[in-house]
């Protein structure tokens, strides 16, 4: 079996409130990454000052 990291960065539009863009990732491993065969888990980690996402 082998385990694959993958590292994503993201940055938001200054109109995306932070809750909205929350909502948005929280929905896409809800109803896509956790159907995915071996997909394990995510973390999101948020950057207040740069809103930038990782």
């Amino acid at each position: 079996m082998s385990i694959a990291t993958e590292i994503v960065t993201m940055k938001t539009l200054q109109e995306v409130a932070k809750d909205s863009f929350i909502s948005i990732v929280d929905s896409l491993e809800k109803d896509y990454h956790s159907k995915q065969q071996g997909f394990i888990d995510t973390e999101l980690l948020y950057n207040e000052e740069n809103r930038n996402g990782l």
